[in-house]
């Protein structure tokens, strides 16, 4: 059995969501300003404004030595980078082309005009930019250590990676990535630029140079692209640990455990698989197209338990306990004798779980989540505070997590604490089912009696 790869999100939208893509593909953070957005009635705004207008009514006539042309374009590199920080691509775009006027042969501007102009979406446009810059001069504008010819060729790949000419890109990374000095960027390009054409071998390599550099770098997609490429060199268990870092940087990104639960079957491991997709549909909800295709593997994985002779105990057990669990949340209590013969089910069902609690140190996610939930149907809060605590030490930013333990502060009158772990929430994954289910229908702050829903 081959691993179904499932990608979330395309290549194109992974470039988007990585934080070097920010500011585009220049890897030269030095040369970028802190501009931080500011209002119109703002004195920066003011100055921000001055200082475009005075760039823009710059002539070449105003520039008469080495020294004048080197300041100048200063500030227009300086004011260009800035502007893109705080994505405004339009000014960018006017600067950028009125310095590649006054400079009209240099290598700098050239590249400047050619980034702001991919950034815009115009990649066709930008890579003719980008192409005349590595033939142009540098007699008027130096570039030192040929920085700016790596930029452009690091940009002129990341854009021809985004236009479906991976090949092409290729060439110019090989070169880039040949240099010891390389940096992550060119790494991470190549990557993509590898999966594209289906050399999997150089993909696995490109993003693991990649990630020792800046781990940062990656998006939740890029894990699942390094991850394939593993597969497809069938080494599943390096597939298996890249998704694991994966799932601990992007723990509430929907597809990382339906991934992590597919390599899990590749490898003969059922029970983690199952618990992988339960989680898949945890964190997914509804409304993630992964949540019911992991429904499916569900299914079929019990229905492949329940033939063999010797089925996995824990595995099976987990499985009885959810169905007694939905059972019982729909049964009439009238149906039962008496009090004692339905928690005698009740009983019943918690020991399935509890024996697989028992015989294991570190309780996979969907364990906890299971155990915690439980307890707080008992009203035992006190215990189910203790598990979640811990499982939101063990397993930061998982607002699964997160979201219950303020559920239990505020049934224990700890305001403060649930109010916290509400905005913190509300900040990571506003959107999320848990999220709104916690906060009730037409909430979006806390009461002064603390959370909104019942629970």
């Amino acid at each position: 059995m081959k691993v179904v790869w499932a990608f979330g999100i395309s290549l194109l939208a992974a470039f988007y969501i990585s934080s070097a893509m920010v500011v585009g593909w220049a890897e030269s953070s030095e040369k970028v300003t802190e501009f931080e957005p500011v209002s119109l009635e703002d004195a920066s705004y003011i100055d921000l404004m001055d200082e475009i207008n005075r760039l823009m009514s710059v002539q070449p006539a105003d520039i008469q030595d080495a020294e004048t042309a080197k300041e100048t374009f200063d500030r227009f590199e300086t004011m260009v980078r800035g502007l893109v920080k705080i994505n405004d691509l339009e000014t960018a775009a006017k600067l950028a082309n009125h310095a590649r006027k006054l400079f009209p042969d240099q290598v700098r501007p050239a590249f400047l005009a050619g980034w702001v102009k991919g950034l815009e979406g115009n990649h066709k446009e930008a890579i003719d930019l980008l192409l005349e810059g590595l033939g142009e001069k540098t007699d008027i504008l130096p570039d030192p250590d040929s920085t700016t010819q790596s930029e452009i060729k690091t940009t002129l790949a990341g854009f021809l990676i985004e236009s479906g000419n991976a090949e092409e890109a290729v060439t110019y990374l090989k070169e880039l990535t040949q240099d010891e000095s390389a940096g992550a960027l060119a790494h991470y390009l190549a990557g993509l630029a590898y999966h594209q054409t289906g050399d999997a071998y150089q993909c696995a390599k490109s993003y693991k140079q990649a990630l020792q550099i800046d781990e940062n770098l990656a998006s939740p997609n890029d894990y699942l692209v390094y991850a394939w490429a593993e597969d497809k060199l069938n080494r599943p268990k390096r597939s298996d640990s890249i998704l694991d870092k994966g799932i601990e940087r992007f723990p509430m990104e929907p597809g990382l455990y339906f991934n992590r639960a597919a390599n899990h079957e590749v490898m003969g491991s059922s029970r983690e698989a199952f618990y992988d997709y339960q989680m898949e549909m945890l964190v997914g909800g509804e409304a993630s197209a992964f949540s019911e295709e992991a429904q499916k593997r569900i299914n079929k994985i019990l229905s492949i338990q329940a033939k063999l002779p010797s089925p996995d105990k824990d595995l099976m057990n987990v499985a009885f306990y959810i169905k007694a669990h939905e059972q019982l949340a729909n049964v009439d209590p009238a149906q039962f004798e008496d009090e004692a013969a339905l928690k005698k089910q009740y009983e019943r069902m918690d020991s399935y779980l509890d024996k697989v609690l028992e015989g294991v140190r570190e309780p996979h996610p969907f364990l906890i989540y299971l155990k915690a939930e439980r307890l707080m149907e008992k009203e035992s809060y006190d215990q189910a505070a203790n598990w979640l605590e811990k499982a939101t030490e063990d397993f930061p930013g998982q607002v699964l997590f997160e979201m219950k333990l303020a559920q239990v502060y505020a049934k224990q009158g700890k305001q403060e604490k649930s109010e916290k772990l509400i905005r913190e929430a509300q900040l990571a994954a506003p959107d999320h089912w848990i999220v709104r289910e916690t906060l009730g229908p037409n909430q979006t702050q806390l009461t002064e009696q603390g959370l909104g829903g019942d629970f």
